[in-house]
């Protein structure tokens, strides 16, 4: 008998144990239907268990499906005893019916209060920030300085107004590619990565501008999700969402803003010598993002000062990749 026949074994000779406990308590004949039950239920929860234990599904978010699975069953099943108890004020099968819905309640509200946790939603692994599938790409020219740039749409209409203040932001010199994301799912990205000029041939060095647009569009997401977790750890000092996060890399830099609780944008310079323009940039693109809706920015979103104020700002150089920091 191989290993994994001796879960579902030990699973099925634990029913049977629990079935037979309870004949002989009640003293009376052996019930299939309970049986079966208790059967299943057990097989349900070594399966589940199996996942967790594999990391194919987070504890957090089985502890929060369970608890509302569990709390639904209860509300139902007290509600029915209820029914069936008939009307006598006295009987006690009102009282367990009232309890077991009362109960269900309170399970269920726990468990919503788990699902809706940081971290509890998506997890952070990185199998889960993947290339998307799909996508459609279309020529852009229309940009600063005059590269050409690509739109990759992910839903079939994106808002146009949003399309043309990233584009307007692109260019060879400085911003070399934005996403923008709604509902944590990115609705497009704009980039000028395959420019044929010369200075993105060299920035882009080897890796092809598709591979990089691809990568990029999922590291936006990545960001999301470490940004928001993050959230979760940040709460106890009561200063707000993260709203900014800048990946200082030694070839350029990566600019994750949050918008609103449902938008955010994500932007990559190639150019380490543009680090600190490109960020003012794709705060500002955020601002005018959110002046479309009419609305005044405001916290820190505000746009920065032009110069830096006072002498509190050093500028730092890296040191080479192939020396220690």
């Amino acid at each position: 008998m191989g290993r994994g026949s001796g879960a579902p074994l030990g699973v099925f000779l634990i029913g049977v144990a629990v079935e037979f406990t309870l004949t002989i308590a009640k003293n009376e004949p052996v019930s299939p239907e309970r049986l079966g039950t208790v059967v299943v239920i057990m097989m349900v929860l070594l399966a589940v268990s199996g996942l967790v234990w594999k990391k194919a599904v987070s504890l957090p978010r089985v502890v929060a499906g369970g608890l509302l699975a569990i709390g639904g069953f209860s509300v139902v099943a007290g509600i029915v005893i209820l029914f069936s108890a008939g009307i006598s004020r006295y009987h006690l099968d009102n009282v367990v019916g009232a309890a077991v819905s009362s109960s269900g309640v309170v399970v269920f509200l726990s468990g919503l209060y788990v699902a809706m946790r940081p971290g509890v939603v998506r997890r952070d692994d990185l199998e889960e920030y993947q290339d998307l599938a799909g996508g459609k790409t279309y020529p852009l020219f229309d940009t600063t300085g005059g590269a050409t740039a690509t739109l990759t749409t992910f839903e079939n209409e994106p808002s146009t107004s949003v399309v043309d203040l990233c584009r307007r932001a692109l260019g060879a010199p400085d911003l070399h590619f934005v996403a923008y994301y709604v509902n944590g799912t990115c609705s497009f990205s704009a980039d000028v990565l395959g420019d044929p000029g010369r200075r993105m041939r060299d920035l882009c060095g080897q890796v092809p501008a598709e591979v990089r647009r691809r990568r990029y569009e999922a590291y936006g997401r990545l960001t999301h999700g470490l940004a928001r977790r993050l959230d979760g750890t940040f709460d106890q000092m009561e200063q707000g969402d993260l709203v900014r996060v800048v990946l200082d890399i030694h070839q350029g830099a990566y600019y994750y803003v949050l918008i609103d609780n449902r938008r955010y944008l994500f932007g990559a310079t190639l150019d380490q010598n543009v680090v600190d323009i490109v960020d003012d940039k794709v705060r500002r693109l955020a601002i005018d993002i959110v002046r479309l809706s009419g609305r005044i920015p405001n916290g820190p979103l505000r746009p920065a000062p032009a110069a830096p104020m006072g002498e509190n700002i050093v500028s730092m150089t890296k040191p080479p990749k192939d020396e220690p920091a």
